[in-house]
């Protein structure tokens, strides 16, 4: 998976204003073997610098942290995060570049345009691509799967942020990260012209993923509201939404099931809502309760 990932870096177009140079890091208990190191190597463009670093340590924060502590030393000004299984857009780089002219900010945010897997079945998954916000919106947060920052955020000063390791396991902790450059006034903009593409695996498009997923990421909202406003703030912020995603579920589910008999796919797409909702609510609480998921435990991918 990362092999094939890699050769998309050669396709980039070049940038007069931004070089790269790439960070591998292995979360995994054993290292890369020589071969497999000089392989992946191998497909990175000659023009790069590369490096891969291990962290044995499990749990993506972790993975993160060591990433960051090996770009810094090739002193950036920018350190940018793709996830492993992501595919870059030729244009990411131009793209990248002229946001940085138009709009002056910490962090710059891509969009991860995601789609299902074409070999695979998947009829309780109706996700769609579609962009959201105008160009240049400022945002709250912000997450790594496609993502360009100062490396100001991070470069050893006492006030450096890293990702909260607390959380090894429950994601979010890349929005974590970033609502604290916000927090502290920093500014995140949306480049939606900056793509990457990630095709999603048969294994993400159950229904069964589909309702623990939108567990943990209720619960690791609402350990990270928790923590950035207090329990009682939190609480005023979290019971509106828990209440309405419960009450959406139980009043969604019997008709959903009605639906399945006469129209089944807007059944099933009405009752992948309702379950979410469900699973939604429940994580919420458990994340007010400083109880984060472990649903990254689990890896998917090859």
């Amino acid at each position: 998976m990362i092999a094939k990932r890699l050769k998309s870096l050669r396709n980039l177009t070049p940038s007069d204003s931004l070089t790269l140079s790439l960070v591998i890091c292995n979360n995994n208990i054993d290292a890369y073997d020589n071969d497999t190191q000089t392989r992946l190597l191998s497909l990175v463009p000659a023009s790069m610098e590369a490096e891969i670093t291990h962290q044995p340590r499990p749990g993506i924060p972790f993975a993160r942290n060591r990433a960051i502590d090996a770009a810094l030393k090739t002193q950036p000004d920018w350190i940018a995060f793709i996830d492993d299984d992501e595919e870059l857009d030729t244009d990411w780089l131009i793209a990248m570049s002229q946001a940085m002219q138009c709009w002056s900010a910490d962090v710059y945010h891509g969009w991860t345009q995601s789609f299902p897997d074409p070999a695979a079945s998947h009829p309780w998954y109706f996700g769609t691509v579609k962009n959201k916000r105008s160009a240049g919106t400022e945002m709250k947060s912000a997450g790594t799967d496609n993502v360009l920052f100062s490396a100001k955020l991070v470069d050893g000063r006492k006030s450096a942020l890293r990702f909260n390791e607390e959380m090894a396991f429950s994601g979010g902790t890349d929005l974590e990260f970033f609502y604290r450059v916000t927090d502290n006034g920093g500014t995140i903009v949306w480049v939606p012209d900056a793509i990457v593409r990630e095709t999603i695996p048969a294994s993400r498009m159950t229904l069964s993923y589909q309702a623990k997923r939108a567990g943990a990421v209720a619960s690791a909202q609402a350990f990270i509201t928790r923590h950035r406003l207090g329990p009682t703030q939190a609480a005023l912020s979290i019971l509106p939404k828990v209440t309405s995603r419960l009450l959406g579920a139980i009043t969604t589910v019997p008709v959903s099931i009605i639906l399945i008999v006469i129209k089944p796919r807007t059944g099933r797409k009405t009752f992948v809502s309702a379950v979410k909702k469900g699973f939604f609510a429940i994580g919420m609480i458990r994340g007010s309760l400083c109880k984060p998921s472990g649903f990254y435990k689990r890896i998917h991918g090859a």
